[in-house]
Parts: structure tokens; sequence; C-alpha cells
């Protein structure tokens, strides 16, 4: 019996697009995670702040990377000095923070550019 072999060297084959599928699945997410991990990084900021004033019972202003006025702290019981809105540039990005006043509430909002 005579095996006839068809050529199809015209196409993917299965391990072409599986790698194809790998190398995108590592590509397109980074992109993302870098704006994750700005906003939980702001966010871990602020906790900390509050958290150590709240420890310690002193007044603690929060970091200069988020407010560097210095004008922004919390009391020993945690809240903020006053309510505000900040534009907090941090890798390259521009995000919002909303403070309210109250106990520990803030929101963090990424900011389109205007260009």
């Amino acid at each position: 019996m005579k095996v006839i072999r068809q050529g199809y060297d015209d196409g993917f084959v299965i391990i072409e697009l599986l790698v194809v599928f790998l190398i995108l699945g590592l590509i397109l997410p980074t992109s993302q995670l870098n704006n994750i991990n700005i906003s939980e990084d702001i966010e871990n900021i602020i906790i900390s702040n509050q958290l150590e004033a709240m420890a310690y019972r002193k007044t603690v202003v929060i970091d200069p990377i988020i407010c560097p006025k210095r004008d922004c702290w919390f009391n020993p019981k945690g809240h903020i000095n006053k309510a505000r809105t900040l534009i907090v540039h941090q890798g390259g990005a521009q995000n919002e923070l909303v403070i309210w006043l109250g106990f520990g509430r803030f929101k963090i909002n990424k900011r389109v550019s205007d260009d």
C-alpha cells in the first residue's frame, strides 16, 4: 500500500499558533498591570499614613509623593484635615485622588491626559 502525502506548508502549525498566543498573552496585560500597581501604591501609602497616625496617636503628614505641598495630614483619630482632590503623577501616569472628610474615605481614578 502506497502512502500519498499531501503538502500543506502554507499555513500555521498548531505549535506556531500557540507560541503566538503565548507571546500576545504575555505582552498585552503588562500595560494594565502598571496602572493597577500605581493605584495600589497610592492606596498603600494613604492607608499606611492613616494607620501610623492612629497607632501612634499623632498627626502624620501624607507622603510628599502624593501631597508635595505637605499641607495634607491625618489627625490622631485617622481623619484627614481637609477634603480635597489631588493629581498624583507617578510612573508616567496621572491619577486623581479624591479624599473626603471622614474616616478613611478616598477614591483613586485614572486620569486621561488632554494631549
